[in-house]
């Protein structure tokens, strides 16, 4: 950490969220070319993987879509393809964060959706940079785009860009990055 101010703050993580549903999902050690059911209960607004209710995936396109485009639907099939419940899920998240030092942190889904999960900008600063420091997370969210294509309907393919705009700025080298919006967030 460079500079801060009202690091101790609780704040709405919001998307960043997802960096934890990653690093969650690593830990299952996956194979990167299973197959993942994307359902209509994955659906819970924001931005999203426009996709056919039970369609399938490759986890691997799956995790592109939570970390480059922060899709929720995406991020919550990735944590039903661990074989935990969502609540099983959601319980290791917040394992993760305290694990991390991420002590005044509080997930509650997968996706960062809710305006119920509580961080702080010091205990998101310990996720990231435990997150960044993944090979595998860093070099999917440095991705200024991705494209990959449904297993079920091999026509149903997504071209996504990623969120973070700092990655098209030709002023700046970007190792990688991850951004969050909800209006409870700002």
């Amino acid at each position: 950490v460079l500079v801060s101010q009202n690091a101790k703050a609780s704040w709405v993580p919001a998307s960043l969220s997802k960096l934890v549903t990653a690093l969650v999902v690593l830990d299952t050690h996956p194979d990167f070319n299973t197959k993942c059911v994307v359902n209509a209960d994955d659906e819970v607004g924001g931005a999203r993987l426009y996709a056919i209710a039970n369609s399938k995936y490759r986890l691997g396109d799956l995790m592109s879509a939570t970390l480059v485009a922060s899709a929720n639907n995406a991020a919550n099939a990735l944590a039903d393809c661990t074989g935990l419940t969502r609540a099983e899920f959601v319980l290791k998240m917040n394992e993760k964060a305290t694990a991390l030092g991420a002590k005044n942190t509080h997930f509650v889904d997968p996706s960062g959706i809710s305006e119920f999960a509580t961080t702080t900008a010091l205990d998101m600063a310990n996720i990231a940079n435990a997150a960044f420091s993944t090979q595998t997370v860093r070099e999917i969210a440095r991705q200024q785009t991705v494209w990959f294509c449904s297993t079920t309907d091999t026509t149903k393919c997504h071209n996504l860009t990623n969120t973070n705009k700092l990655f098209g700025d030709p002023a700046l080298e970007m190792i990688a990055g991850k951004t969050g919006y909800l209006d409870e967030s700002r």
